[in-house]
């Protein structure tokens, strides 16, 4: 009766669309009027709402205060709630234990009326003036960036110490300004010109962004969807042509062809990476204690052409495979097994040697010209068989997520739509593939106790329910997911000199620890290259990618 009531109220006074969302194990329903604070209407049908809620809540016997307390926003209504013996029991009370009014000032006792001016983040004087206008990304969805920004409402989740990825930086820190909602604040407020006319491509606002791992985690643990790893991307692409581009971020952006050209010269490069010679990376920003991985004699691309593969049948399913950066000149291995697995399962899997690297590491740099570049030469090739329906799969979360969300906002149309509606983790079209029951898969029947990590971005976008499950469909295995957030490594990150504490803390938080406790013959498994890169370098235990342990149980 109280929605419904709330529900027609909100009609009255011309409340346009209503949000109904809950906490369903706990009872508990929010009502969220999409209002517009931003206009003195919007703001009078705040209030209006606010003094019905109080009504209907003295009609049904109810609070005002829900899961959440009083505070400033419902501070006011507490006189009506309780009446006025009770408030000035409140008040004698207060003043016997803080007389001077010291400790939480204006919560209770004395409260503000909860459309102050000065405590809205949002009214009729807010101007956005400093907003950018032209963006490499595409915010239309959002109504722009200043929108996407806005869709912060300080509720705070991203300062959760346990139970989710989000915020890795503020976890380790404990400080506000390197959480979602304190990087909101501070684009905010270079936005309204709060930093300076240069705010937006200023210092401060870089520094307050740039522990922000880009994890992703506040896109679906933020109540709001908060997508701070995009607008971090954007603010690092005017921030670079306000400032110029930094050599690391360069070499990073450009690994792929960096790689191409090294691969060539391994036997050269290897024993120099592996030597005290490496530390000399420093001299760009990269930790000295960090080595970098060695290239692989051949790559997947050659492997594959050597090859003999039957000619592809009509009637047998067809996959794509978007190997990435990493899988071609450094591992390989990972790529052979995808294809073994297929080859058991009967897929014919269509390798393009054309592709070019997937622009995720030019995406996180803030390079976006550069990422946006190589999405339209993979968007061209992929796009015809996305139309087709033919699934595209991969083995590196980061990279299947650039095709899934990043291009879309890289380069927006039909062909960036079909990519993404086709685009898939290679254990996701394998479990399907499996459940068909067409094939039936014989393994060595060893058993195995398997520790996973799952990758940030896929717990994001992908969830990691298909991977545990292909690796609970190895008979006599035990497959275990280490309840822990961030491996802290995040690419290019947990690379960089000024980032590499912070990166172990992370790593510290959860991860590292869970895998040193772990038994020395259990398989310590990750799906993403920056988290076995981590495993390896704060545990001294290697982890594998869970297509190579599916591919070794096959017999």
């Amino acid at each position: 009766s109280y929605a419904l009531e709330i529900k027609r109220f909100a009609e009255e006074i011309g409340v346009g669309a209503i949000a109904f969302y809950a906490h369903a194990s706990a009872g508990c329903l929010h009502i969220r009027p999409q209002v517009n604070l931003k206009d003195q209407a919007g703001l009078k049908q705040m209030r209006l709402l606010a003094e019905k809620s109080l009504e209907l809540v003295l009609k049904f016997g109810g609070t005002t205060s829900g899961e959440h307390g009083e505070g400033i926003a419902r501070g006011e209504f507490t006189k009506k709630l309780y009446g006025p013996e009770l408030i000035n029991a409140f008040q004698e009370v207060k003043e016997v234990f803080d007389p001077e009014y010291l400790l939480n000032p204006g919560k209770i006792i004395n409260p503000p009326a909860m459309d102050q001016k000065d405590l809205l983040r949002y009214g009729p004087d807010y101007q956005a003036v400093y907003k950018p206008t032209q963006t490499l990304l595409n915010f239309e969805t959002d109504l722009g960036f200043d929108r996407a920004v806005e869709m912060c409402n300080g509720a705070g989740v991203c300062r959760q110490l346990d139970g989710g990825v989000m915020c890795p930086s503020f976890q380790a820190t404990r400080d506000e300004g390197h959480s979602t909602r304190g990087r909101a604040n501070m684009l905010r407020a270079a936005m309204t010109g709060k930093l300076g006319p240069n705010g937006m491509t200023s210092k401060e606002l870089y520094q307050t962004l740039d522990l922000c791992l880009s994890c992703q985690a506040c896109m679906t643990e933020c109540p709001s969807a908060v997508d701070m790893s995009r607008l971090k991307a954007e603010f690092l692409y005017q921030y670079y042509q306000a400032h110029g581009l930094p050599f690391r971020s360069w070499f990073f952006a450009n690994i792929g062809e960096i790689s191409k050209l090294a691969q060539v010269f391994s036997f050269l490069l290897n024993p120099i990476l592996n030597s005290p010679l490496a530390r000399l990376l420093s001299m760009i920003g990269i930790h000295p204690d960090r080595q970098m991985p060695a290239f692989a004699k051949q790559t997947f691309t050659t492997w594959v052409g050597k090859q003999y593969f039957p000619e592809p049948e009509a009637e047998k399913p067809r996959a794509v495979f978007f190997y990435d950066t990493y899988l071609e000149y450094n591992y390989p291995h990972i790529g052979q097994a995808l294809v073994k697995i297929c080859q058991k399962i009967g897929v014919d899997l269509i390798i393009l040697n054309e592709k070019v690297d997937s622009g995720r590491p030019a995406f996180s740099k803030g390079v976006l010209n550069k990422a946006q570049k190589l999405a339209r030469i993979n968007l061209k090739l992929l796009a015809p068989y996305a139309e087709k329906g033919i699934p595209i799969i991969g083995s590196e979360p980061s990279v299947m997520v650039m095709l899934k969300k990043e291009y879309r906002d890289l380069v927006p149309g039909p062909e960036a739509e079909a990519v993404s509606n086709s685009a898939m983790m290679a254990e996701d079209f394998l479990v399907s593939e499996i459940k068909t029951g067409r094939v039936n898969l014989i393994f060595d029947q060893i058993p195995r106790s398997i520790l996973f990590h799952g990758h940030c971005q896929q717990k994001a976008n992908f969830g990691t329910g298909s991977t545990l499950e292909l690796l609970r469909s190895i008979p006599n295995s035990s497959v275990e997911q280490i309840e822990a957030g961030c491996c802290g490594m995040a690419g290019a990150f947990g690379y960089e000199k000024e980032h590499y504490s912070l990166s172990l803390e992370i790593a510290e938080l959860g991860l590292a620890p869970r895998v040193r406790e772990a038994d020395l013959n259990t398989i310590i498994c990750a799906s993403g290259t920056s988290c076995r890169e981590q495993i390896a370098h704060t545990t001294e235990r290697d982890a594998v990618h869970p297509l190579e342990i599916f591919s070794a149980a096959l017999a």
